[in-house]
Parts: structure tokens; C-alpha cells; sequence
């Protein structure tokens, strides 16, 4: 079993928590629990020379993506870098599950070409560059359009996976063990290892994941079908809504950044 970037701990006592009095309200989105179609292109956690261990951050922004394109039909790339980087992945262990989502939540990100991870990027060193602060402002800047949350589901049987997967895209966490039907499955005794999303299912026979690695059985998806008595030890739903009201002088601010500050137009 290798790990893939992912650290598990307890829940904080603020946390919120799906299904309880403390659950975030959210919008039913998908009905059927189906987010196949609101996938954007696939990107991976990793390179052939090195790994980033940044699942965390890679997974959570694969949600925000999905659910960003399907609730207000903008189709966002965000920076995988930045968003590793300031949530404090450690690029040997990984992260927990709730740094990023958090991040998110106060900092924002930036856009992938702003700070992106292309062919430039030859060592995990280069991946977890320091972040300039102007882009750092620039996300801050951006960040005042949206209201961001999450909330854990503590039981993930497959009712409230099913139930929370019409609100959004889920983050789990998995142990994933290519079997020769197809699909993935969890060994016995393994502990989770690895942050995924996930994008759908067919009830009874297996869940749909929208992975950072290639499927073992096609290398050209990201998709992956994982057996449906699979048990996930973390599952978290996530919340996103506009709060400007007035756009004008939200959007003459974030031009002055891009222009002035930072010499772009992005």
C-alpha cells in the first residue's frame, strides 16, 4: 500500500457535519447524484521523475471545478501548485483533507496559467515553490466573489453518500486496489491512503471516482469505477454561492490587480 498524500485525523469540534443540525444548507444540484458531465480535463498529482504527494489539493479542486461549471456555468481551472502550497502539503506525508478545503475558504486560489504546473516543473522543489505574494493578493481579490464551505459526512454508508452527492461532488478518502473485473476494490486490513472525487454511481454494483493518477485498465481516464461495498473512511460535501452583489466596482478592483499590479490582463 502506498500513500498517496493523504493524512487522516480526528474532526475538529467546530466542524460541520452532513445530516445533523450543524449541516450547511447547500442546493440540491443533481438529483440523481450524477456529475460525469461537469468533469474538466485531467490532471495528474505526479510526474515520471517525482511525486507531489499533493492529492489533497488536486482532489478538492476537481470538485470545486465541477460543481463551479455546473451551478454558474463558468468553466475554472484553478492552480494545483498554489493551492498545495498554501494549504501546507508537506511534499514527503500530504495533507489533511480539511487544509485545502479551508484554504479555499479564506484564501481563494489563483488560475492553473498563472501559476501553473507545466513542463517547467522538474522537481517536487519546483512544485512547492514559495508563492509571490502578488498572486497571493490576487486570489484574496478574487476569493471576495464567492462564499465557500464544506461539511463531513460521518457515516459514509450509502444512503448519505447517495444523498449528499445531489448537493455536490464528494472528496473521499480510498485505498485503491486495481481487481481483474474492471474496478477498483480496498484489501482487507488496508487504511485509507489516497484523496479522491467523487462524481456518480450505479446503485448496488459501484461508485464513480474522478482520479489525479490514470486508470490502471485505460491510461487515457481519469475515471475509475470502485466496487460498491467499498468503505470510505472520510467523505466530506462541499457548499458554493456568490456574494457580490454588486459586480462593477468588484470587477474595475480585480482589473486594477490584474493590470497595474500585477502587468496582466488575465
Amino acid at each position: 500500500m502506498h500513500n498517496r498524500g493523504l493524512i487522516l485525523k480526528p474532526l475538529d469540534p467546530e466542524d460541520y457535519i452532513f445530516g445533523s443540525e450543524t449541516q450547511l444548507k447547500g442546493e440540491i444540484l443533481q438529483p440523481n447524484g450524477q456529475w460525469i458531465d461537469f468533469i474538466p480535463e485531467a490532471e495528474r498529482q505526479y510526474r515520471d521523475s517525482f511525486e507531489t504527494n499533493g492529492c489533497t489539493g488536486f482532489g478538492t479542486l476537481n470538485m470545486l471545478e465541477i460543481l463551479t461549471l455546473r451551478k454558474f456555468g463558468r468553466a475554472l481551472n484553478f492552480s494545483d501548485r498554489f493551492l498545495n502550497k498554501l494549504s501546507g502539503t508537506d511534499p514527503k506525508k500530504g495533507n489533511y483533507p480539511k487544509a485545502p478545503a479551508e484554504t479555499l475558504r479564506k484564501k481563494w486560489s489563483v488560475y492553473e496559467h498563472e501559476w501553473p504546473f507545466d513542463e517547467s516543473i522538474k522537481t517536487v522543489e519546483d512544485f512547492y515553490a514559495e508563492v509571490p505574494k502578488r498572486l497571493q493578493l490576487l486570489a484574496l481579490g478574487r476569493g471576495a466573489e464567492w462564499s465557500f464551505g464544506y461539511d463531513f459526512i460521518t457515516n459514509t454508508n450509502d444512503v448519505n453518500l447517495m444523498n449528499a452527492l445531489m448537493y455536490s461532488p464528494l472528496c473521499i478518502s480510498v485505498a485503491l486496489m486495481p481487481g481483474e473485473d474492471g474496478m477498483y476494490y480496498k484489501p482487507e486490513g488496508w487504511q485509507d491512503s489516497h484523496w479522491t472525487t467523487l462524481i456518480g454511481y450505479k446503485e448496488g454494483e459501484y461508485w464513480l471516482v474522478y482520479d489525479s493518477y490514470p486508470s490502471h485498465f485505460d491510461e487515457s481516464t481519469h475515471i475509475k469505477k470502485v466496487k460498491w461495498d467499498t468503505k470510505f473512511q472520510v467523505a466530506m460535501r462541499y457548499t458554493l454561492d456568490r456574494q457580490i452583489v454588486n459586480e462593477s466596482p468588484w470587477q474595475k478592483f480585480i482589473s486594477w490587480l490584474e493590470k497595474y499590479v500585477f502587468g496582466t490582463n488575465n
